[in-house]
């Protein structure tokens, strides 16, 4: 497989919960185009791909010297702004705290043919949606997106849409709830090729969401005021005004154990003085969520303790019986 990445220097906007150990993952689908075909009689394995406006043009396409080695699926979108596409798949539902859904793809696009103005939206957008029963159309679909600048640079961010989305999916900053917002970031390049990464994950307080670009975590955000259900039916993309090429689409479900990101290092079903000296003992770099290190930045420290403390506190403790954390 040969693929150019280019080195992304991101910060996110770290929160409690950045990270969590990965669980048995179950394939809900892969899509490698090796088929030959997007949707149709021809499409027997992976995805059924769709235009939601009917403005985009699917082919599977040669790309041996791009992203997957081999075939993938291009996407013309002639300078339309509006150009979702989406395709639909087994129903999961996230019920209990810890479950997962998550997408991994390889994403290129191309803007020789319709240069995009720095202040023209996102490149790209997507995520996972909710079609309430009306298969095959990206219209009043409740879901989550990740969403990128445009050219000119801008901030990462993570999107939230209700049902009452009348313009669609991905549509614009009018149907859809930003959150999890970045520093200021650079935009992804043209005719670059880049690997995404993308998870929503049920927790006691919501939802946590997390987005990797080249296997490194960029965004990491929570949903504690989430009126959506936890139900995904459809992965949808939206390249505002560009040409993009997608292989290797590969969605899970499974379980995490999140645990050691309510306080729990050891793993005993409560957050007590046993966590506490676990924590105050691993003071320092090369730590893991099971020693302390609850914001995943490698090590445990002030940070770590301020966020420990709140769930101590709500499990019924009093801090101040404990000994003294080391000085930094």
């Amino acid at each position: 497989m040969r693929r150019h990445r280019r080195t992304m220097i991101l910060t996110a906007a770290a929160i409690a919960l950045a990270r969590a150990p990965l669980g048995e993952a179950d394939l809900i689908v892969l899509d490698d185009f090796e088929d030959g075909a997007a949707s149709g009689a021809g499409n027997t394995t992976g995805l059924e791909w769709f235009s939601g406006a009917g403005n985009v043009s699917l082919s599977v396409i040669d790309d041996s010297a791009g992203l997957g080695g081999g075939l993938a699926l291009s996407g013309v979108v002639g300078g339309v702004s509006l150009n979702v596409v989406a395709a639909e798949f087994a129903e999961a539902t996230l019920m209990e705290d810890g479950e997962f859904i998550s997408v991994t793809l390889d994403f290129r696009y191309d803007d020789s043919i319709s240069p995009v103005a720095a202040t023209t939206g996102f490149i790209p957008s997507f995520g996972f949606f909710n079609t309430n029963g009306t298969s095959g159309q990206v219209a009043d679909d409740a879901g989550y997106s990740a969403n990128f600048p445009s050219l000119g640079g801008g901030i990462i961010s993570f999107g939230k849409e209700g049902f009452s989305s009348a313009s669609g999916i991905l549509a614009g900053e009018e149907a859809r709830a930003r959150f999890g917002v970045s520093a200021t970031e650079p935009a992804l390049v043209a005719g670059e090729n880049y690997t995404f990464g993308f998870k929503i994950t049920k927790a006691p307080f919501g939802v946590i969401l997390l987005l990797d670009v080249d296997g490194q975590r960029v965004l990491t955000a929570s949903d504690t005021q989430s009126p959506l259900g936890l139900t995904f039916d459809q992965f949808a993309l939206r390249n505002r005004f560009t040409d993009f090429v997608i292989d290797n689409v590969r969605i899970e479900t499974g379980v995490d154990d999140l645990r050691p990101f309510l306080g729990d290092f050891n793993l005993d079903d409560a957050v007590d003085e046993l966590d506490y000296f676990i924590l105050r003992d691993h003071f320092g770099p090369g730590t893991t969520p099971f020693t302390g290190d609850m914001n995943f930045d490698g090590r445990t420290d002030l940070r770590d303790f301020d966020l420990f403390m709140g769930f101590l506190e709500a499990a019924g403790h009093s801090p101040a019986s404990l000994p003294a954390i080391p000085e930094p």
